[in-house]
């Protein structure tokens, strides 16, 4: 859970990993360029690199499944099970003027 400390546009924002070392037993060459290509064919925005020296794979943060936004007090416990289970989008907040209070 966190929050943004300042404006951002939602096309730069990715979740994902990277690697600082070269990944062990990835096969190089053209078959796995050709794999990695078609994996981000079909997941538009998907970057994929598997087999350079600092590999990474980043998908868009729209490719969630569910998005929340809380305010800092209000983010439900994660770490609960029957909460994590029932968990519900809610995006509202990105939709509101900050300066009015809720209705």
């Amino acid at each position: 859970q966190g929050h943004f400390r300042k404006e951002i546009r939602w096309s730069d924002l990715v979740m994902g990993d990277f690697y600082e070392r070269p990944m062990l037993g990835v096969p190089k060459g053209l078959f796995f360029r050709m794999y990695e290509r078609f994996m981000e064919s079909i997941y538009p925005g998907m970057i994929m690199d598997m087999t350079s020296e600092t590999p990474k794979v980043l998908t868009p943060l729209a490719g969630a499944s569910i998005m929340r936004v809380d305010l800092p007090g209000d983010e439900p416990n994660l770490e609960d099970k029957a909460i994590l289970n029932d968990l519900q989008e809610d995006t509202t907040l990105l939709f509101q003027n900050p300066t009015q209070t809720p209705k």
